[in-house]
């Protein structure tokens, strides 16, 4: 629920109170001229006229309240669910749209008064508008988890809009409720779904037009604000073609310190030469910060385009606001032609997102209790899910200066696989096809170093294949 409103939830808020308080000092005119009489009415007024119908209380009325707990309810929807449609339709559209609905209502509750209830009485009330505001959140974020005042039971936006409808219809029906508008309330809901009124807001709901508008639907349309795992986000990504990010690629993990290595990382490699993309979270002041290419943030303008692309991508399949970012990333860098991407992790490491691409050099920084409900309650199974960046045969980093042992047995048997799958003839080809190519291209080693390091390599591959003969031959029962 948003405290920085859009303005012209912003404003409706503040004109809503400011004319409740004119009410406290007019009662009897106020409701006497813009409140929603039914149409043929005619009574005398106190002080002389009449009390009838006119055009203009279509609208009027919607900005008159009952009294303060009517008042304090509409305001409390209208704050919960006003900005979030604003920021999704834009504020010209969305003024629009509750005017539609705020009228839609008041002429349901004429209709209905005429046709068949009768009597002669005012209705007044945002809560036509307010209702239409709800129907379009229910539609646009179905996922959103709400919670009634009374009773304080969460649900989906889906559901909470759905059941909502169902007993206003059972109240008007039946007349449980008597002094309400339950038509009304019905009449503000059918309004907001008429492609006749409102012909362009749907269009703006399923395609947002701007990144605030994008973001917002982003954090609203998943019921969920972390969900780990790959499935999801990596059928999306192979939707969108699954181009390669770039040349090489670094992804940083780790509980403190990925920030700043990333930005080292970056600076040292545009320094030398190297075209560089970067993604980090969160951001510090602006969205567009956690994509950068050559040091400038990603612009409004492209991060829109690559939103729609996988939106229409993702089809059905739910993705949160990190892995819209992500993938936002990875298509911005696959068409900037980059010679190396750094994708910092947000959560973890196994099963973030940035883990759909399988690094060329993983590097964890440090590793100490961090997002316990998700990764686990000791250092040792969550350095385990962080040694899930690393791959077989790929430069594996460590800046923590005491690893958890479930991170140093991950990389040993990563060593073992390769060893044991590494023929001697073969060992120096296929450490200069797995680690060579990486070092070399970054000019991070000279080719000595390098050559000693497989020296070194081939030295302990020799070791193990005595220890593996010995351990045998210890195994072989003496005759």
């Amino acid at each position: 629920m948003p405290i920085d409103l859009p303005p012209v939830t912003r404003a409706l808020l503040i004109v809503n109170v400011a004319i409740f308080l004119l009410q406290q000092v007019f009662p009897d005119p106020m409701i006497i001229h813009f409140a929603l009489w039914p149409i043929g009415t005619d009574l005398a007024a106190p002080g002389g006229g009449s009390v009838t119908f006119q055009i203009w209380q279509l609208v009027t009325y919607g900005f008159l309240h009952g009294g303060w707990t009517h008042l304090f309810f509409n305001m409390f929807a209208l704050w919960m669910f006003g900005g979030a449609i604003e920021r999704l339709f834009g504020s010209q559209s969305f003024a629009s749209y509750y005017l539609v609905c705020v009228v839609g209502a008041a002429i349901a509750q004429l209709i209905v008064v005429h046709f068949f209830t009768g009597g002669i009485y005012p209705t007044l009330g945002a809560s036509g508008g307010v209702f239409g505001l709800l129907l379009a959140f229910g539609m646009m974020f179905p996922h959103q988890r709400l919670m009634l005042l009374f009773p304080p039971i969460p649900m989906p936006a889906w559901l909470f809009v759905t059941a909502y409808g169902v007993i206003e219809l059972f109240l008007g029906v039946t007349g449980t409720q008597a002094g309400v508008a339950h038509f009304a309330h019905l009449g503000g809901m059918a309004a907001s779904n008429s492609d006749a009124l409102i012909p362009h807001s749907g269009n703006m709901a399923m395609h947002p037009q701007t990144l605030d508008q994008w973001l917002d639907r982003q954090l609203r349309s998943h019921p969920r604000e972390i969900e780990l795992g790959l499935d999801r986000v990596r059928s999306v990504w192979q939707r969108l073609g699954a181009p390669a990010p770039a040349s090489i690629v670094i992804t940083v993990g780790g509980t403190n310190g990925k920030g700043s290595t990333v930005a080292f990382l970056e600076s040292i490699l545009r320094a030398g030469g190297h075209r560089v993309g970067a993604f980090t979270s969160p951001h510090l002041l602006r969205y567009n910060e956690r994509i950068r290419v050559q040091g400038a943030d990603a612009s409004d303008s492209m991060l829109v385009a690559v939103f729609d692309r996988i939106e229409h991508a993702r089809g059905e399949t739910p993705l949160t606001y990190f892995e819209f970012g992500t993938l936002a990333a990875l298509l911005i860098f696959a068409e900037s032609s980059l010679d190396i991407a750094i994708l910092e992790v947000g959560l973890g490491g196994r099963l973030d997102a940035v883990n759909i691409i399988d690094a060329d050099a993983a590097i964890v920084t440090t590793i100490d209790l961090d997002h316990q409900d998700w990764l686990g309650h000791d250092r040792e199974v969550i350095g385990r899910e962080k040694a899930g960046i690393f791959r077989n045969g790929r430069p594996a980093i460590i800046g923590e200066p005491d690893p958890p042992q479930a991170l140093i047995a991950d990389l040993q048997a990563r060593l073992s696989e390769l060893l044991r799958n590494s023929p001697a003839g073969d060992l120096e080809r296929n450490l200069r096809a797995a680690l060579g190519q990486t070092f070399q291209r970054l000019d991070l080693v000279t080719r000595d170093e390098f050559d000693a390091q497989l020296e070194r390599l081939a030295r302990l591959q020799e070791r193990v294949t005595q220890l593996e003969e010995a351990l045998e031959r210890n195994k072989r029962p003496e005759s």
